[in-house]
């Protein structure tokens, strides 16, 4: 047998070499693809929820802006007394765009509020007439001025919780917190203080706010947004 027969087999066992090694590496590309993709599956889903109380305001429009722009949505955690004030429109877009609506009271009046559980009941129950009327839909979240763990309830408050449970509403504090309504911070500071935070919760709860005063919130809003996008989060509404 000549060279030229030797060449030809080595050709082709190189060949079939070549396949064997090819077939097996598609074959475990595939397996560890297959793996990842379990993986990605079973990890859990990191959400977060961002918050807004004290408004509606003139800057709520401008928050909805931000928020279509990026494609996602917030909870509002309004007072009641804003809410009569309000165009019937904003509320309508804010609903229509896949926002929720929370109460924040009807006065925001710490002394008053919290003075008895009778007092706290009939600005509740103000703030939520007033509130659903605007909304057209029952309301069954609420946000303590100052959180559920403020001083000024004191004692009250596994009462006034308790009250509201009844009355089928959930009480929502937060875990991360733009400080937005302390001093007047700018906006760096409001992005820095949220960010500090936010990665070390799988779900925060984001408190910001949408009053007339918090135009640094507004402008801090969109970095906020894109770093916390950045780090994998899905922002979701809370619900019931």
């Amino acid at each position: 047998m000549g060279r030229k027969y030797y060449n030809a087999v080595f050709v082709c066992l190189f060949l079939l070499l070549v396949t064997v090694v090819n077939y097996f590496e598609g074959a475990t590309n595939e397996v560890l693809n297959e793996a990842a993709d379990e993986t990605m599956d079973d990890a859990p889903k990191k959400i977060v929820y961002l918050t807004f109380d004290d408004g509606p305001s003139r800057l709520t429009p401008t928050v909805l802006d931000i928020l279509k722009q990026y494609n996602i949505n917030a909870t509002f955690f309004m007072i009641g007394s804003q809410v009569q004030e309000t165009d019937e429109k904003l509320i309508d877009r804010l609903l229509r765009e896949g926002n929720k609506i929370g109460i924040h009271t009807y006065s925001h009046k710490y002394k008053c509020i919290y003075s008895n559980t009778d007092a706290f009941m009939e600005d509740f129950y103000k703030a939520r007439e007033v509130i659903e009327n605007a909304c057209g839909e029952k309301v069954t979240l609420y946000r303590f001025p100052g959180g559920s763990c403020n001083s000024y309830a004191g004692c009250l408050k596994d009462e006034l919780i308790n009250r509201l449970t009844k009355e089928g509403v959930k009480c929502v504090d937060w875990n991360v917190s733009g400080e937005d309504s302390v001093g007047n911070p700018s906006a760096y500071c409001i992005y820095e203080n949220v960010i500090k935070d936010v990665c070390d919760f799988d779900k925060p709860v984001i408190l910001l706010h949408d009053s007339s005063i918090n135009q640094n919130t507004v402008e801090a809003l969109p970095d906020i947004i894109e770093y916390i996008l950045a780090k994998g989060y899905t922002f979701e509404v809370i619900s019931e």
